[in-house]
């Protein structure tokens, strides 16, 4: 059985639109498992759109909140790592 990580398209991304798919319809084994892999496809600043009623499940590392009110995130432009 193949992953859903595994079958998304190569990237890069400067917008990945998940509206009512990936927070809805999956289960939180294969949110955890999906989203770090939306993310590594998205470009330094690149944004991630959810949903009306969709969050992020917690710890999930990588994306910031750009809006949280219309469920914007993006990728940071700077890795934390790389921050003085």
């Amino acid at each position: 059985m193949t992953s859903v990580a595994h079958t998304l398209p190569d990237g890069p991304f400067a917008l990945v639109l998940c509206r009512n798919l990936v927070l809805t319809y999956f289960d939180e084994h294969v949110q955890r498992e999906t989203l770090p892999e939306l993310v590594d496809r998205l470009i330094r600043g690149g944004a991630l759109v959810f949903g009306a009623t969709e969050h992020p499940p917690k710890g999930i590392t990588g994306l910031e909140a750009w809006s949280k009110r219309l469920r914007v995130y993006r990728r940071p432009l700077v890795h934390a790592a790389d921050s003085p």
